[in-house]
Order: structure tokens, then C-alpha cells, then sequence
């Protein structure tokens, strides 16, 4: 995965297992329009907003109401969490970020 420069998020491919570090801002360039993440069920929402900011899912990650998105800082290093892509991505209801230290 690209990692982030200048200041920039790091971008994530839609539909994509990745790795992040607590606090990075990522975004996902190659989401449809109007696309979102949501709660995975049984799963802390792995992501924030700016300072730590708690979201309530679904959030917009393309297009004109996309929002600045930041990995939670209280999560576990070297731990998977889960979120659900909406549009989804084929027959995978859900996606994964594991935390890396």
C-alpha cells in the first residue's frame, strides 16, 4: 500500500485488506461515488475523525459529503478489525485493517 506524504491521506484501494498505524489518515480514491463504510456487527468501528472524533456509521468516503478519515487511536496494535464496504465487494461482506505499530 502507498504510504502517506506531505501531510496527504494515505490512499486505500475499495475492497482491499490493508494495514495502518494508530492515528493515520487514510482515504479511499477508487470508492464509487456515494460509496460508505459501516460497523462490521460484533466489531469496534475502527475508524475516527480529526483528534480522535468518534463517527456513527455508516460515513461517506467519496464524493461530495466525504469526510477526513483517521484510524482510532484506542485500537489494539497487531490486531484485524473489520468494516463493511457499501457497495460491497463481491460475495465478501466485509473488509479488514489490521494495526501495525
Amino acid at each position: 500500500m502507498a504510504r502517506k506524504t506531505n501531510g496527504s491521506p494515505t490512499p486505500v484501494p475499495w475492497c482491499v485488506d490493508f494495514d495502518a498505524t494508530l492515528g493515520e489518515q487514510i482515504s479511499f480514491p477508487t470508492a464509487p461515488a456515494g460509496a460508505t463504510i459501516g460497523q462490521a456487527s460484533g466489531h469496534p468501528f475502527p475508524f475516527c475523525g480529526a483528534n480522535n472524533a468518534p463517527f456513527t456509521p455508516p460515513i461517506p468516503v467519496n464524493g461530495p459529503s466525504a469526510v477526513p478519515i483517521y484510524i482510532c487511536s484506542g485500537l489494539t496494535v497487531d490486531q484485524e478489525y473489520e468494516f463493511v464496504p457499501n457497495p460491497p465487494c463481491g460475495n465478501e461482506m466485509t473488509k479488514s485493517v489490521t494495526i501495525t505499530g
